[in-house]
């Protein structure tokens, strides 16, 4: 009840919006893609007390995409599948809608009970920074060898990472890793309210642009 139903309900707010108004996907994917997403990123990195379990997280995400990989290609095999075909199961095995149904998820599980101890939310950011850090790796594979595994080999290496730099969020976890080094914070600083803002508004917009999908 407090964890899906309110990710339902924001869904259910962009089906309806959509059959009334017909938004824009378009636009609503740029502004994600472009501002919530990155602002989003780097506010919960800097944020974020990193740690060996934060590298722990990584190495367990690339290891499970690895797997995946591995086993979706043994399968295809064994069922006689031609190359372009595997190429499509293994895209569907190894990636995931972490960055939006993910990351709602977990703020939605981790600030709510049992995850509540005396009106504090501990578990909260952990939880936030291990979606994230899943989301890192699923969003840069699967726009790389993602892209080049649906096109059986069209993308070059080189075309694979103009994708990669094209991504805001590329630069967003470098910038906020940097920040973690500087010797003040800035939260005091004049463009750390607009991009609260805009960070808080990710999860919104990316659950209304869910619906306007369906």
């Amino acid at each position: 009840m407090n964890s899906m139903v309110p990710i339902l309900v924001l869904i259910g707010v962009g089906f309806v919006l959509d059959r009334k108004f017909k938004l824009d996907l378009y636009t609503l994917s740029k502004l994600n893609f472009y501002i919530l997403l990155p602002t989003f990123i780097f506010r919960a990195m800097y944020e974020a007390k990193l740690n060996s379990g934060t590298l722990e997280i990584v190495f367990c995400a690339l290891c499970v995409l690895i797997l995946n990989s591995i086993l979706s290609d043994v399968v295809g095999k064994m069922q006689g599948y031609d190359v372009a075909k595997i190429a499509t199961l293994k895209n569907c095995v190894m990636f995931n809608n972490v960055g939006n149904m993910g990351v709602a998820l977990a703020i939605f599980v981790f600030t709510n009970i049992p995850y509540v101890i005396d009106g504090a939310t501990p578990y909260a950011n952990l939880g936030l920074v291990s979606v994230v850090s899943i989301m890192i790796i699923q969003t840069i594979s699967s726009n790389t060898y993602g892209f080049y595994q649906a096109g059986a080999g069209r993308l070059t290496p080189r075309d694979a990472l103009k994708v990669v730099f094209h991504m805001p969020m590329v630069y967003a976890i470098p910038l906020a890793l940097l920040c973690h080094l500087l010797p003040f914070d800035l939260h005091g600083l004049f463009f750390f309210a607009p991009l609260n803002i805009f960070a808080n508004a990710f999860v919104g917009v990316a659950m209304i642009a869910l619906g306007v999908q369906i």
